[in-house]
This record gives C-alpha cells, sequence and structure tokens, in this order.
C-alpha cells in the first residue's frame, strides 16, 4: 500500500459532522481508521497506523479504539442522521428494512463471544462470530443500520437473545430512528409469528420466504405448501417479466397456519414448471405478483453488503482480545460503507461518479486514486522545500517520533 498524506475526499468532506463527538487527538485517529478500511489492502490497525506519514506509534490507535473514552452509539447516531438528511428529500415512501444474519470466521482462541456454528453454506462447523443486521434499501441507495451479536445460548446468561429476537430489536432500533420504510423483508429462517406480528404491531408489512413444510388450508383442506403446489396446473401459472428476467408464477390469498390470511406467491423459472418453485408469503394481501417479486428482489442487496464490506471494507479483519474495540470496529465499518455509499448523492459530479463510480471495490479505489494525488502534492511540495530525495523517503518511510519531523495533515 502506498504511503498517505492525507485523507480521501469521502472522510475529508464529512469529519466536521463527527468533530464534535472527539478530542483532536481522536478525531485525527476516527479519520485515519475510515481511510485505512477504505484504502488498505489488509485491514489491521497497525497496518492502518503505518500508512500514514509521520504516523506515531500504532499502539495509541489500538488505545483509540479499545480504551479510548469516545461515543460509538453516538457517532452510529449521527451516521444515521446523515443518512436521513441525504435520503429523506428522495420520499423513499417504497424503502424496506432487509434482516438476514452472517459468519465472521475467526480463528484466535482469545477473540470473545466467537462460538461454533454450522454453516450451512460449507456444509461444516467453524468458529465465528455470527451477526444480525438490518439493511436500509431506498431509491437513494443501500445502508446498513444495525447490528446484534448472537451469541449461542447460555443457561447461565440472563442477557441471552434469540435470532428472533434480534430482529425484532433491530426492527424497533429502525423504527425509532425515524426511518421510511413499510416493509421488513428477511429469508425462511426468520419466518415465524412472533418477528411476524412484532412487525404487524409497528404498523408494518412483512415479506418472507416460506419452506415447503409450511402448513396453508385451502378449501377447509390441511396441506403443506409443497402438497398445494401440486394441486396447481400449468394453466394456474402466468408469465410475469420483471427487470428482463421471466417468472411464471400463481399467486392467491390463503389462509396459513399461526399467520391467518396471507398473500402466497408460487413463482418457477422455468416455462414447464419443472424446476423447485420460490414460495412467497406476505401479510400486504393486495400485492400482486410482479410487487411481490420487486419488493423481495430487494434481500439480496444486503448479501451484497457483507460480500463487499467483507472483501473491501474488512468487516472480518480484526484480531483483538477486546470486545469494545471489536464491536467499535464493526461500527466504523457500517460508517465506511455508508460514506462511500452517500458518495454518489454528493455535489456536481454525481451524474459522472454513478456512471463510472458504481461499485464500493471502485469506490476504493477511486479513494485510493485520490490519496496518490495528495501524495503526489505533498511530494512536490517538498521538493519546493529543496528537501531531498533521501530526506523525503526518510520522512515518508520514518514514525514521526523518530526523525523529530514537524508534519501537518493536510
Amino acid at each position: 500500500m502506498q504511503k498517505v498524506a492525507g485523507y480521501p475526499g469521502v472522510v475529508s468532506k464529512n469529519l466536521d459532522y463527527f468533530q464534535d463527538l472527539f478530542s483532536k487527538p481522536q478525531l485525527k485517529h476516527f479519520a485515519e481508521y475510515l481511510t485505512g478500511l477504505i484504502v488498505c489492502d489488509k485491514i489491521n490497525i497497525k497496518q492502518i497506523n503505518n500508512i500514514f506519514i509521520g504516523h506515531v506509534e500504532y499502539s495509541n490507535k489500538d488505545r483509540f479504539l479499545t480504551k479510548s473514552e469516545w461515543p460509538i452509539e453516538k457517532v452510529d447516531q449521527r451516521r444515521i442522521e446523515l443518512i436521513r438528511e441525504k435520503v429523506e428529500p428522495l420520499k423513499p415512501s417504497k424503502g424496506c428494512l432487509i434482516i438476514d444474519d452472517t459468519f465472521i470466521e475467526k480463528t484466535g482462541k482469545h477473540i470473545p463471544e466467537v462460538g461454533k456454528f454450522y454453516n450451512h453454506a460449507d456444509q461444516r462447523y467453524i468458529m465465528a462470530h455470527n451477526l444480525v443486521t438490518s439493511q436500509y434499501v431506498t431509491p437513494g441507495g443501500c445502508f446498513p443500520i444495525g447490528y446484534r451479536l448472537y451469541r449461542k445460548r447460555d443457561k447461565n446468561d440472563p442477557e441471552y437473545k434469540s435470532k428472533i429476537e434480534a430482529a425484532m430489536n433491530l426492527v424497533d432500533d429502525a423504527v425509532s430512528a425515524g426511518l421510511k420504510f413499510k416493509t421488513v423483508v428477511f429469508d425462511s429462517w426468520y419466518f415465524c409469528k412472533e418477528l411476524c406480528k412484532h412487525i404487524e404491531s409497528k404498523g408494518l408489512y412483512w415479506l418472507s420466504v416460506a419452506k415447503t413444510n409450511r402448513i396453508v388450508y385451502d378449501h377447509g383442506r390441511r396441506m403443506s405448501l409443497s402438497e398445494f403446489r401440486q394441486t396447481l396446473g400449468p394453466a394456474d401459472f402466468r408469465k410475469i417479466i420483471r427487470d428482463g428476467h421471466v417468472y411464471y408464477c400463481f399467486s392467491k390469498t390463503i389462509k396459513m397456519s399461526k399467520l391467518g390470511k396471507v398473500r402466497l406467491l408460487i413463482s418457477h423459472e422455468k416455462e414447464d414448471l419443472s424446476d423447485d418453485p420460490l414460495y412467497l408469503v406476505t401479510n400486504k394481501l393486495g400485492w400482486e405478483a410482479k410487487r411481490i417479486l420487486t419488493e423481495y428482489a430487494n434481500r439480496w442487496l444486503i448479501e451484497t453488503f457483507y460480500r463487499d464490506s467483507k472483501q473491501n471494507l474488512g468487516l472480518g479483519d480484526y484480531a483483538m482480545r477486546d470486545l469494545q474495540g471489536i464491536k467499535r470496529h464493526w461500527y466504523l465499518v457500517f460508517l465506511s460503507y455508508t460514506l462511500l455509499c452517500l458518495s454518489s448523492m454528493d455535489g456536481m459530479l454525481s451524474n459522472w461518479f454513478n456512471a463510472n463510480v458504481r461499485t464500493i471495490g471502485e469506490k476504493c479505489r477511486f479513494a485510493s486514486a485520490e490519496l496518490f494525488q495528495e501524495l503526489t502534492f505533498w511530494i512536490i511540495e517538498k521538493l519546493k522545500e529543496q528537501r531531498t530525495a533521501d530526506e523525503i523517503m526518510n520522512i515518508m518511510f520514518s514514525p514521526k517520533a523518530k526523525i523529530g519531523e514537524k508534519f501537518q495533515m493536510t
């Protein structure tokens, strides 16, 4: 990784928004850590510290993350306010909240709250942190909102919460934050009476994929969804085109065990209906097939967040033994992701930015290019000061404490 002589625009333009929450030294660590998350190839405290010209001992940044007193909850609240400020003018009446969870696999024996989980994707047991998270999907972009760290059940732990309780807490948090959305979307693991009724109590709709063994009632007959599917013929399905993709769908209001009346959608992708169907269920009884498909498609955006935050922002790149430091790391990854998403909405270059720098990976590379430009300007200034090449290299690659060089971040 190149040496760094400043902050990328996505960080520097937003520092004033958080400045009052930090002391001056803390604000510097805050800006440097966000920068490191965005541009470092491998995320760890030492590397983030050492990329900066004139850096001090990395233990200072470690203390900032693990021991220093600063209000991470207020920082995250300020992040949510920033999302509302940017998105609400777009009137996101079609906004929705996505609930899902992800594993962050860890091998360190001394990392706190790591548990043993079965990873269905890899079909093996892993040691990991299991995060239940919420994602806010709006016309202006998609933003991580909150998380809960799920821990395996411990009979002696009075604070234990199930994933369903974690999901309900995340819905409550999003509502309390004043985010504008009407639908909560999740997969079959979260599809249960407790979560659905909790969402309904907030005046919201829910939408979920359902497993084939869920029980429905049709004309007084009790049957599973797979059995109900067998009662349908080709004539019951109609062709739906959404975003260039073709689906063959059946939709009906039906009674489901424990939930009462729901809207059921059965969707195939093959015209001959030979593939396994997708079962979608919602409490919004008036939705047609295309609307249900469109709403559920939003769920995959949280998978994009998990991929991008792990590959580009180091969501899982930590080896700290301090739980507060780990949680602060997660919050700051959420913040860096949010700032990168909001960057597409800022300034006169927004149209060019949206056309040329679309993905989180591209935005990280754009930030790296900005820093290369900053470094070039810094070298030019040193040359104007009659510094030799050896002196410039010494300043760039030696810690501030060793060279006595007075250095001011640009």
